[in-house]
């Protein structure tokens, strides 16, 4: 009677743990998530405002003119791949007509490197305190919206070299997720004559500049007094993700 007994109850047994599995054979639900977006938006600040600066030419002064911008990325995507920030510069170059005082009816286009006028330092903070760059500061994130980003997992770069395409800001992956600000802080220094390099292009085909057009400043030969006018800078901003792979 003891042996019946005992098997009885191991059958029940086995019988319920096969009952428990049976039913979740279809038990299965799931859930997607859709990626938001990566984004930035830039709100100038200028100081002193480069759009409308005026200088006049003097020999004695050089002129500093100052713009900040400030940059905001949303980073929605939900990858945690990273982010880079890049900036696109033009060389500087006159937007209203200079007359060529060598030829009739001729005008002069006057292209500075860029680098030569222009300057950039990259800051976590609107006083330009906290300096984004290798071993710098470290970049916040708006409230609490993200992880503070140390120097260790971002690469910064301020050195304006040449015009074309640089790489600002490049978030390391499993980094950058949320929002952040942070300033682009110039600086534009101007001097009564032209910088070494600087391109003096002539629309006429005779005359003293077009006999060496274009001319090519080099100021151990010859000095040129900056032509008055008014110049401009393109400054093209732009963000993708940074994959490991």
């Amino acid at each position: 009677m003891k042996k019946l007994s005992f098997a009885i109850i191991f059958f029940l047994l086995f019988s319920y743990q096969t009952g428990v599995c049976a039913e979740q054979y279809d038990s299965q639900d799931a859930f997607s998530i859709s990626s938001g977006s990566l984004s930035f938006s830039v709100d100038p600040i200028a100081p002193r405002n480069v759009d409308n600066a005026q200088w006049t030419i003097t020999l004695e002064n050089d002129i500093n003119f100052q713009k900040k911008d400030h940059v905001t990325v949303s980073d929605l995507s939900g990858t945690n791949q990273g982010w880079k920030f890049t900036v696109d510069f033009t060389n500087f170059t006159n937007i209203t007509p200079i007359e060529d005082p060598t030829v009739a009816d001729a005008e002069l286009y006057v292209y500075v490197d860029v680098e030569d006028w222009l300057s950039l330092k990259m800051v976590d903070d609107s006083e330009g305190l906290s300096e984004l760059k290798p071993e710098g500061a470290t970049l916040n994130p708006a409230s609490s919206k993200g992880t503070a980003i140390s120097s260790e997992n971002y690469v910064a770069n301020n050195s304006i070299i040449d015009s074309g395409l640089m790489e600002l800001l490049k978030i390391e992956p499993g980094f950058g997720a949320g929002v952040f600000d942070f300033y682009l802080m110039y600086d534009i220094n101007v001097s009564a004559w032209l910088p070494d390099g600087t391109t003096i292009k002539s629309t006429g085909q005779s005359g003293s500049f077009p006999n060496a057009n274009p001319v090519i400043v080099a100021n151990d030969v010859q000095k040129y007094q900056i032509f008055a006018g008014t110049y401009q800078t393109t400054i093209t901003y732009n963000i993708s993700g940074n994959p490991m792979i």
